[in-house]
């Protein structure tokens, strides 16, 4: 039964990224019942992804502080994964939100870890998104230079990155 629920959280995370969020009201109620099932279970690798993804649902929806309530939560189970590459996006995730909101710092914080696990796992794409994103923090925080640094070095390495829609 477990496997079950994991495929489903997987699934829906899959749908939230690649359909830009269309497929989110569709599983709410999925999403719902795995939750009572999260809550009562011992196996934390569930609970990690229930609460992440339900962040993402959060976030949306643009329930900003349930988003953050819920990620700090499954912030607790992500140790439990022993997944650089998940450590990652949740990084880059919660950068993103914490970024969203104006949180700076924050967002700093989580960005750079994120950067750095996908620079060491090489992970291209991902960590040219989040020198992007840092490079976003460093302008709100009026570090023009740096800013300009930074994207100079994401534009310089994406050439072998093709440019869609054109």
């Amino acid at each position: 039964m477990s496997i079950i629920f994991h495929y489903s959280l997987v699934s829906f995370r899959h749908d939230i990224l690649a359909t830009q969020f269309k497929k989110v009201e569709e599983h709410s109620a999925k999403l719902a019942e795995i939750g009572e099932l999260a809550e009562s279970s011992l196996d934390r690798t569930l609970n990690y992804f229930y609460y992440f993804v339900s962040a993402q649902k959060e976030y949306v929806h643009e329930r900003y502080r349930s988003a953050i309530k819920l990620l700090r939560k499954a912030e607790e189970f992500l140790a439990c994964l022993h997944d650089d590459a998940e450590e990652a996006e949740f990084s880059m995730y919660a950068g993103v939100l914490f970024y969203r909101l104006n949180q700076y710092p924050v967002a700093a914080f989580y960005m750079e870890e994120a950067y750095r696990i996908f620079k060491r796992l090489n992970y291209e794409e991902s960590y040219l998104n989040g020198q992007i994103v840092l490079a976003g923090i460093d302008s709100e925080l009026g570090h023009s230079q740096k800013a300009q640094v930074r994207l100079k070095e994401a534009l310089s390495e994406s050439d072998k990155y093709p440019v869609v829609g054109d």
